[in-house]
């Protein structure tokens, strides 16, 4: 079953069991008995409230296709954009179409994306208690307790 627009209306009557009309009902009886249902939920911005419900019904089995327009293709028309949310929908249903375009890469080769190295090690002192500063490099501990300068406060 495909709910295709559906309404936030139509989301939580579905949730709830609400089965007020024919599609919630028809929804109702899809999820009692474990058939395959889209929801295409149109509206935006959402609430908690509407995440929440969406939620309830993915775990329940619904998938929740949201009708984003892909723009990678470059669709010429909304009659595009329209044919490409189709079928998103219908893959849901491991049904092809015939002249689907379909994302294949990037064209022409790529340069690939440069390792990131790793930031330089910082000397971090585990005596701040005894006026070591952070920017001090470690001591040995066998040198014993740094000796403090008393006018700085630094050790020397």
């Amino acid at each position: 079953m495909v709910i295709i627009p559906c309404s936030v209306k139509t989301l939580a009557g579905i949730r709830t069991g609400y089965a007020e009309g024919l599609i919630a009902r028809a929804a109702d009886v899809t999820l009692k008995e474990r058939r395959r249902m889209v929801l295409v939920v149109r509206e935006t911005p959402l609430s908690e409230i509407h995440l929440e419900n969406m939620l309830a019904l993915a775990r329940m089995g619904a998938s929740i296709v949201p009708p984003m327009p892909a723009f990678y293709n470059r669709p010429g028309s909304v009659d595009d954009i329209v044919g490409h949310i189709v079928t998103r929908v219908l893959d849901q249903f491991g049904i092809g179409t015939a002249g689907a375009r379909r994302w294949e890469g990037f064209p022409g080769p790529r340069a690939p994306a440069p390792v990131p190295r790793p930031p330089p090690p910082r000397y971090v002192s585990t005596a701040r208690s005894r006026g070591a500063h952070a920017h001090d490099p470690p001591r040995d501990p066998a040198q014993g307790p740094p000796r403090i300068h008393r006018r700085a406060g630094r050790p020397r």
